[in-house]
């Protein structure tokens, strides 16, 4: 049996999260309507949850629960590249938000795309812990490429080592959005809501 090729790699990273919405002891929250119930009812709306996360980014709405993520350009070891991502996004039978990659394209290099694969797996779900509410999370992102040369020629190590690095800059960019951006909508929606209701 032939040996692997060499220049064959794979990276990975992984990123947790577990975002404060709503303390027991703030007053504002029964004001806002901030409770587990309406933050399930904003996950479902993934449309609105997509925008909110995608902000800075260029995206567009593909069909039911199908999006279409432009990332900003990424440069490792010299090669730039665009990133789009074709992602579902959806709310399971549990009220779990869900994220999974189903399709890319890397934009800038022709090679990769013939030799490149990617899965982005995420998870969001709402917690409640001693009265206070939580959006509790994790994702996964992994990437398997054959790298052309003259990338291929350095230490494996080291391409291994760099391109987890990227995977992981590229989650914790995620992450800060979810901090960012996520929760100070879901908050706009929940004091719209109550508004509308009253």
């Amino acid at each position: 049996m032939a040996d692997p090729d060499p220049s064959f790699t794979k990276f990975s990273a992984a990123q947790f999260a577990e975002l404060p919405i709503a303390i027991a002891n703030d007053a504002t929250n029964d004001a806002q309507n901030l409770n587990c119930q309406s933050l399930e009812t904003y996950l479902g709306e993934s449309q609105r949850v997509v925008s909110a996360m995608a902000q800075g980014s260029r995206w567009e709405a593909l069909g039911d629960q199908q999006f279409r993520l432009v990332l900003r350009p990424l440069s490792i070891f010299g090669l730039t590249f665009e990133p789009t991502v074709d992602l579902k996004v959806w709310q399971d039978k549990d009220k779990v938000l869900r994220l999974r990659s189903l399709g890319y394209d890397m934009a800038g290099i022709d090679y990769i795309n013939q030799k490149f694969s990617l899965q982005l797996f995420g998870r969001l779900r709402v917690t409640e812990r001693d009265g206070d509410i939580y959006l509790k999370g994790m994702a996964d992102l992994g990437v398997s490429l054959i790298m052309p040369p003259p990338v291929s020629y350095l230490p494996k190590s080291a391409i291994t080592s760099t391109g987890n690095g990227l995977l992981a800059s590229i989650l914790k960019t995620i992450h800060q959005r979810l901090c960012e951006n996520l929760v100070a909508d879901y908050q706009r929606w929940a004091a719209d809501t109550t508004h509308d209701a009253a």
